[in-house]
C-alpha cells in the first residue's frame, strides 16, 4: 500500500527508528508503521497494514476501551494524550527479555497530525514495551542496579536519536513553557531563522524583543490559555538575523500546538513550520506579472478590474478611455522597438498629467483608461485635456528623426446620480473615443447615455456580433433586383444581388442596418467574401437556361478590392465551382472607392479582369471623380447615380449629368444602367438618350433570388 501524501517527508525518518511507531487514522485503521513495530508485534507489514488496531491485537473490552479513549482524545481534542501503563498483549514475546506475551506493559504516546488547515488527519501512535522496568520478578532476576543501568543507557540512547532527529528536522521547531514562554528546546532551524545562538532558559520576549509589538505574544497567550492550536500562513515576521543586522522581514507558515500535562492542562506551547519567503514573494511576483502590463508595467484589465471592486458604493466617478492617434506610422517607420519606446514615454505622460492621483492602466495595443475615483465630468474633462495637450507636446526622437504621436480621449462619468455602472460606463468611453477619432483625432469626446452619435456606435458595435453570427450560422441569404432591357424591358439577363440578414427571430434586416456596421468595425471584407461564395454556390446549382438572367452583379467594397489576396481568393473560387464561369459574373465597385486608391484599385481590377470577371462602376456622378478618372479604370458598366436619373426630369442640370455620362460611356464602348428608376415613364427619355439599361423599384422589387 502507498503512503499517504503527507506521509512522505516522515517515513524515511521514522523506518529505522529503534522506537516502535504507527499511523493511525480516524477509524483506528494502521496506515503506516516502521520496521520495530512490525517486529514488536510479531507481523508483517502487508498484515498490519490497512487492518483495525482493535482486530490485530484483541484484548478485554476494559483495556480495549482505555486505549480507544487515548485515540478518541488526539483525534477530537487535537492535543497529544500519554497512558502511562497499560497491560496488553500484543504478537510475539519481546526478543531481548524472558516476560511472556501475555504479560506485556506498554507506555503508549498519541500525538495528532494536523493537516494544512489545523484539523487532526492521523494519529502519530508510539507505544513502549516497559515491561522489563517494572520492578518486580525482572528487578530480583537482573538485580536492581544492573536493571537501572540497563534501562539508563536505552532510555540515553532513544533521547540521543531523538534529539538528532529534533534538531536536523527539515522546518522550524521549537518547545515553548509556561506562561512565559520559555524556550525549551529550539533545534537548527529554528536559530537559524530568528539569528539567535542562546535560546533556551530565555522567554521568547527576552530572547526575540523585536517581535513583541509584531502580535506574536498575544497569539500565544492565546493559545496557552484557550488550548486552540493557531496556523499562520505567509505569516510576515520582522527578525534580526545576526544582532547587528536591520530588521529582515521573513515569511513563515507555522502552527503553534497547544501542549497538555496529564490533567488536560496547557503547560507549554509546540512550534512547528517553514520559513516560505522566496516561495512568498515569488508568488507576489507571479501576481504581479498576471496583473500588469510587462512593457509599461502599468496595471492591465485584471488590475482595473481590482480597481473596480474598491471604488466606493454609490459615489461619483469618472472614466477616460485613452487611444493613441497614429502610433501604426511610427511602428512602420521605426519598427516595433521604436513603438514600445513611444508607449513607454506616453504612459510616463500621462502619469504626470494627472500628478499620479488616479489609476491609469493599459487595456490594448495603444489604449489606456484613467479611472478618476470621487470625480465629476467637469474635473475629469479637466484632467483629460491635461493628458491631451501633455501627449501631443511629446517629440519622440528614434535614430534621429523627429516623431509626435496624439491622443482621442472619451470621457463617461458614472456613479452617483448617473444609472451608470462600471461596465455600462467602460462600452460608452470606448464608443465616445472612437467618435473622437471620427470626428478628426487629437480630442475628448463626452459621453452622455442621451448621446445619439454614441447610441449609434454602440447600436453598430451590437450589429457587428450579430453579423458575425449570422455568417458563422449562414443566415445570409442573397436577394435580387433585375437589370433591364431599356429598350425591352420585359427582357432581363442581369441581375444584382443584394445582402439580406435573416435575425435569429427569423425577420429579414434591411442591409442598411448591417453594412455601416461592418464597414465601422472591419467585417465588410468577411462579408464580401461571404456573398460572393454564396453567389458561385448559386450559379452551380443552377444550369444558365433554367432562368433567363445570365450576369449577376455583386457589390464589392473598396476594402476587400484593395487587399492583394483578394485575387487568390477569386481563383479559388473559380476552382472550387468549375462549372460557373467567371463571365457572367460583374463585381460592382462604387466611384468613391475606386479612386481612393487610383493605382492599386486600376491593377487590382486589371488582374481580377484576367480571370474573366467584369466590372462596373456604381453610382458614378454622385462622387469626386472625374471622366478622366473613368478613362483609366477598365470597367465595362457605368451605373448612372440614382439621384440624378430620378429627377432629370424635374432638374436640367441633372439631365445634362446623365446626358454627359452616357455621351462620355459612348465614346469609351461602356455600357450604361440607370439606377433609383422609380417611374416607368422615365424610360423613353432615357431610350431617347441611348441607355442601355435601367435599374429601380419602378422596374422590379427585390425578391428572394431563387423565385426570379
Amino acid at each position: 500500500m502507498k503512503n499517504p501524501p503527507r506521509l512522505t517527508s516522515i517515513v524515511n525518518a521514522f523506518d529505522l527508528f529503534p522506537a516502535p511507531v504507527a499511523i493511525i487514522n480516524s477509524k483506528y485503521h494502521i496506515v503506516w508503521c516502521n520496521r520495530e513495530y512490525a517486529r514488536i508485534s510479531g507481523l508483517s507489514k502487508s498484515t498490519l497494514l490497512s487492518a483495525s488496531v482493535f482486530d490485530l491485537f484483541p484484548a478485554d473490552e476494559s483495556h480495549q476501551r482505555t486505549l480507544k479513549e487515548s485515540f478518541d482524545i488526539a483525534l477530537t481534542k487535537g492535543v497529544a494524550h500519554q497512558l502511562r501503563k497499560i497491560e496488553y498483549p500484543v504478537g510475539a514475546p519481546c526478543e531481548d527479555t524472558k516476560h511472556s506475551a501475555k504479560r506485556v506493559h506498554w507506555s503508549v504516546v498519541n500525538i495528532p497530525l494536523l493537516d494544512d488547515d489545523g484539523k487532526v488527519e492521523l494519529i502519530v501512535h508510539q507505544p513502549a514495551d516497559i515491561t522489563p522496568f517494572l520492578l518486580g520478578e525482572n528487578a530480583l532476576e537482573y538485580g536492581a542496579e544492573s536493571f537501572q543501568m540497563n534501562l539508563l543507557s536505552q532510555l540515553a540512547h532513544e533521547r540521543e536519536y531523538l534529539d538528532s532527529l529534533f534538531q536536523h528536522a527539515p522546518g522550524f521547531v521549537c518547545i515553548l513553557r509556561g506562561e512565559r514562554h520559555v524556550f525549551e528546546l529550539a533545534n537548527h532551524a529554528y536559530h537559524e531563522l530568528v539569528g539567535r545562538s542562546i535560546l533556551v532558559g530565555k522567554s521568547v520576549a527576552e530572547a526575540l524583543p523585536e517581535i513583541v509589538e509584531q502580535g506574536f505574544i498575544e497569539i500565544l497567550d492565546n493559545v496557552y490559555h484557550s488550548g486552540k492550536p493557531y496556523v499562520g500562513r505567509a505569516v510576515p515576521v520582522e527578525v534580526r538575523r545576526h544582532d547587528k543586522d536591520e530588521l529582515e522581514t521573513r515569511y513563515i507558515d507555522f502552527i503553534y500546538q497547544p501542549v497538555f500535562d496529564s490533567h488536560g492542562l496547557c503547560n507549554g506551547i509546540f512550534v512547528q513550520g517553514h520559513d516560505v519567503t522566496e516561495a512568498h514573494l515569488l508568488s507576489l511576483e507571479v501576481a504581479h506579472q498576471a496583473n500588469h502590463d510587462p512593457l509599461t508595467s502599468l496595471g492591465n484589465r485584471r488590475e482595473l478590474a481590482v480597481k473596480v471592486k474598491q471604488l466606493e458604493s454609490g459615489a461619483t466617478h469618472a472614466l477616460l478611455y485613452i487611444d493613441l492617434d497614429h502610433l501604426k506610422i511610427i511602428n512602420d517607420s521605426c519598427g516595433h522597438e521604436g513603438g514600445d519606446a513611444i508607449l513607454i514615454e506616453v504612459a510616463k505622460t500621462i502619469i504626470k498629467a494627472t500628478n499620479e492621483q488616479h489609476s491609469l492602466v493599459r487595456v490594448g495595443g495603444d489604449e489606456f483608461v484613467v479611472l478618476m475615483q470621487h470625480t465629476t465630468e467637469q474635473q475629469a474633462q479637466s484632467v483629460a485635456e491635461a493628458i491631451r495637450i501633455a501627449v501631443e507636446a511629446i517629440i519622440f526622437v528614434w535614430e534621429g528623426q523627429q516623431y509626435s504621436v496624439s491622443a482621442s480621449i472619451g470621457l463617461v462619468e458614472f456613479g452617483g446620480n448617473t444609472t451608470l455602472n462600471f461596465d455600462d460606463a467602460f462600452r460608452l468611453a470606448d464608443s465616445a473615443c472612437f467618435l473622437a477619432k471620427d470626428k478628426g483625432r487629437n480630442r475628448t469626446q463626452t459621453s452622455r447615455p442621451d448621446d445619439k452619435d454614441v447610441k449609434r456606435h454602440l447600436s453598430d458595435m451590437a450589429w457587428t456580433t450579430r453579423l458575425k453570427d449570422a455568417i458563422r450560422e449562414d443566415r445570409i441569404t442573397l436577394y435580387g433586383q433585375k437589370i433591364v432591357c431599356i429598350k425591352s424591358p420585359n427582357n432581363c439577363e442581369r441581375i444584382e444581388v443584394l445582402a439580406r440578414l435573416i435575425d435569429r427571430d427569423g425577420k429579414i434586416v434591411s442591409p442598411g442596418l448591417f453594412i455601416p456596421a461592418a464597414e465601422r468595425f472591419g467585417l465588410i471584407e468577411q462579408l464580401d467574401r461571404h456573398i460572393l461564395t454564396k453567389v458561385f454556390e448559386m450559379k452551380a446549382k443552377r444550369r444558365t437556361d433554367d432562368k433567363p438572367f445570365i450576369n449577376v452583379f455583386v457589390n464589392v467594397s473598396g476594402i476587400t478590392l484593395s487587399n492583394p489576396s483578394f485575387v487568390e481568393f477569386l481563383k479559388e473560387l473559380t476552382q472550387q465551382y468549375p462549372t460557373v464561369s467567371p463571365t457572367n459574373i460583374c463585381i460592382e465597385i462604387t466611384e468613391r472607392a475606386a479612386v481612393a486608391n487610383l493605382g492599386l484599385t486600376t491593377e487590382m481590377m486589371q488582374q481580377i479582369k484576367a480571370l474573366g470577371f467584369s466590372f462596373a462602376l456604381d453610382d458614378f456622378g454622385s462622387g469626386v471623380a472625374t471622366f478622366n478618372y473613368l478613362e483609366q479604370l477598365p470597367i465595362n458598366y457605368v451605373k448612372i447615380a440614382g439621384e440624378f436619373v430620378s429627377t432629370m426630369n424635374e432638374r436640367a442640370v441633372s439631365l445634362a449629368i446623365v446626358k454627359s455620362i452616357q455621351h462620355i460611356s459612348e465614346v469609351m464602348q461602356v455600357e450604361t444602367i440607370a439606377e433609383s428608376i422609380e417611374e416607368k415613364g422615365l424610360l423613353t427619355a432615357l431610350q431617347e438618350m441611348g441607355v442601355n439599361f435601367g435599374q429601380g423599384y419602378g422596374l422590379h422589387l427585390p425578391e428572394p433570388i431563387e423565385n426570379i
